[in-house]
């Protein structure tokens, strides 16, 4: 199984979106989603009642704001599968084929850690892509086990906080 954790923080406009290219991923069986609502002014019943009828998906709400990255690290926390992914509350999977190929990959290399190429929209609405930038949390997925064996945590920050992780 695989975590897919958003970090959302009034992002009622765009998450639909990301749901349904969550929802569309051809392993959608093997997801559990969890958006971790960063004390949005609203929170996000409406999406999970929704997507329910298509995946596994829960909502966690922080207290208080606190950046994506606490949101990401109480995903983490609160979460158990042996594999995560991340993903922003107003970015989409490029194909629904984006997480079984990454699934694929840390399966059959034993890997601790898979890194992608994922694609960027620019100001004039072109894709460009990215050739697996390690800075990045796009177009990655983690083994759990190698996470929590070597401490690997995200910082408290509000900005830049996957530079830290």
């Amino acid at each position: 199984m695989i975590d897919v954790i958003i970090p959302a923080y009034n992002a009622h406009e765009t998450i639909r979106r990301t749901l349904s290219s969550i929802a569309c991923q051809s392993i959608v069986n093997k997801l559990n989603v969890v958006i971790v609502n960063d004390a949005s002014k609203k929170d996000y019943i409406e999406e999970v009642d929704f997507f329910s009828k298509f995946m596994n998906i829960k909502e966690i709400k922080l207290e208080k704001n606190s950046g994506p990255g606490a949101c990401r690290q109480k995903g983490i926390d609160c979460t158990n599968s042996k594999y995560i992914v991340f993903i922003d509350s107003d970015d989409i999977f490029y194909s629904p084929k984006s997480l079984v190929t990454l699934y694929d990959a840390i399966e059959t290399s034993n890997s601790d850690v898979i890194i992608s190429s994922f694609y960027v929209e620019n100001d004039n609405n072109e894709y460009i892509e990215e050739i697996s930038n390690p800075t990045w949390l796009h177009g990655k997925i983690y083994k759990r086990d190698f996470l929590i064996e070597n401490n690997i945590r995200f910082s408290n920050t509000y900005s830049n906080e996957d530079t830290g992780f």
